[in-house]
């Protein structure tokens, strides 16, 4: 059983405050169910924005740049809402009944969502501010709590969580196949680890690691017993730090709390939180966490536009490049680059003229967008984009992946 160390920060504060917080890149934001509470990295005070009154919320994830994204039901309509700072907009609203449930962003920067209606459960698409639906795959059983789809960025199947006790059908967003995993997880699966292919779950009382072909299971870290019940109900991986953002509950009485704690992959506490108030955080997300923002679709024949966020960065060198594959990834001194050295990759560092902006200097907002003309690539092809910032030792930080699927 590993223990808090008295070197790791952790801030114990008497009690929410209610001012708002425009979060900055890296700040964590939290869903507790009345709303988002936005705590700085950097340390200082969280700050909270209420959700709108009569709102009943169901699932949230993190948005682009600063914004979470929170669907529920409003006035009769199901709607998506998005927070930033003090301020919440509504970035979609449908009318069909049922609930949108397990929200995420897919690669071409449209909402993915589980929706539950009618006995049925599907998962749907739709571009952000357009009522505009398509269906991916519709199941009859029931959708089992709290885990949304993981996507396997190898192969970009999504791992979706039906039935009870749940089973984890592996589903081809492109070609509309379904599979059944063989072996089942022993918990709420919360992504996808893009490095090792394994999916990263919820364990008793900790995280930890399943691997979905053989079915083995790795405790990554078991949280110490501060209560009788302790659990994570949600986790999210920092694409600039490769840490595991998690959060989850304890219970202390009949009142129920909230945790927020930073994990690398090795299983080592980094920070931690606890708020003084009961606050069941039950989604967790990282401000500008999204390395790559698509701004168009990949679309063969078209031009797949992605911008590169780079936190912190304005005025390093930077090398991006594109594959076919992920692994086996590209070791270096500071990390592996998750890329594998194909075709693809040689000919985007040659910069071979479907492919602009791929290198050059950051510039001081530390953003740049890149471009990557699909030719000759068929739909339902797999790709791969990642890059690295240099200083005067090297490599500085290895930024990605992102991954895709030709349309």
């Amino acid at each position: 059983m590993k223990t808090i160390s008295c070197a790791i920060r952790c801030t114990v504060l008497g009690a929410l405050l209610a001012a708002a917080a425009v979060a900055q890149g890296g700040d964590f934001m939290l869903h507790d169910g009345r709303g988002i509470t936005t705590l700085p990295r950097a340390g200082g005070p969280a700050g909270f924005t209420f959700a709108p009154q009569s709102f009943a919320p169901w699932d949230g994830a993190g948005g682009v740049g600063d914004t979470f994204l929170l669907s529920g039901q409003l006035a009769g309509q199901e709607h998506v809402l998005s927070f930033t700072g003090a301020s919440v907009t509504t970035v979609a609203t449908f009318s069909r009944g049922g609930r949108i449930t397990r929200i995420d962003l897919d690669d071409a920067g449209d909402l993915r969502f589980l929706w539950q209606r009618n006995g049925e459960v599907s998962l749907l698409t739709a571009p952000i501010s357009s009522p505009a639906l398509t269906t991916v795959f519709t199941t009859t059983q029931p959708l089992y709590a709290f885990s949304r789809p993981a996507v396997d960025t190898a192969s970009g199947d999504l791992f979706v969580p039906v039935g009870l006790p749940p089973t984890y059908y592996r589903v081809d967003p492109v070609g509309r196949t379904v599979t059944s995993l063989m072996q089942r997880p022993p918990g709420r699966v919360l992504f996808s680890d893009p490095e090792s292919g394994d999916l990263v779950v919820a364990t008793p009382g900790g995280i930890g690691r399943f691997e979905p072909t053989t079915g083995a299971v790795t405790t990554v870290y078991t949280f110490p017993p501060i209560a009788s019940q302790i659990g994570v109900t949600d986790a999210t991986l920092d694409q600039a730090t490769r840490h595991w953002a998690v959060c989850g509950t304890y219970v202390v009485g009949r009142l129920i709390y909230g945790f927020q704690a930073l994990i690398d992959p090795r299983g080592r506490l980094v920070s931690a939180w606890l708020p003084g108030a009961p606050t069941p955080f039950s989604r967790i997300a990282i401000a500008h966490d999204r390395v790559f923002v698509p701004l168009t679709a990949p679309k063969r024949g078209g031009t797949y536009r992605v911008q590169l966020r780079a936190r912190g960065q304005g005025g390093a060198p930077y090398q991006a490049a594109f594959a076919f594959g992920q692994r086996p990834a590209i070791p270096t001194p500071v990390g592996t680059i998750p890329l594998a050295a194909d075709p693809l990759l040689l000919t985007s560092l040659a910069g071979g003229t479907s492919f602009r902006n791929l290198s050059g200097v950051l510039p001081a907002a530390a953003s740049t967008v890149i471009e990557f003309d699909i030719r000759f690539s068929p739909p339902g092809t797999r790709l791969h984009l990642a890059a690295v910032t240099f200083d005067a030792t090297g490599i500085r930080s290895i930024l990605g992946p992102h991954s895709f699927t030709v349309r």
